[in-house]
């Protein structure tokens, strides 16, 4: 494992439509954007969650490990929480990530 190489982990809902997914996706990482210093060349990894509150647990779990996440909430057609994008994660932190389900 690569202990340079950043990787930011993303989570979506599933129970969204994939052109929803996509926008979403684009939210969070511009709020992960705002808030962390991302280097150049980091990769990202999407995951997928069934619906809010799974997303919701993910971000639990996320705050158990001590990983900071940026969690966008939709404003517009009511729909809640929707998806999350982490700091940029290196080395051996990336393990915690083996559970989730790739997109």
């Amino acid at each position: 494992m690569d202990e340079a190489i950043p990787y930011c982990y993303c989570f979506v809902r599933s129970d969204l439509s994939a052109s929803q997914q996509i926008v979403q996706l684009g939210h969070a990482c511009l709020e992960a954007g705002k808030n962390f210093q991302h280097a150049p060349n980091t990769h990202i990894v999407i995951f997928r969650v069934k619906n809010e509150e799974k997303l919701l647990c993910a971000a639990a779990d996320l705050n158990d490990a001590e990983v900071q996440y940026a969690c966008f909430y939709e404003p517009n057609a009511r729909i809640g929480y929707t998806a999350i994008s982490t700091e940029p994660i290196y080395g051996l932190q990336r393990e915690i990530f083996q559970g989730f389900a790739l997109i």
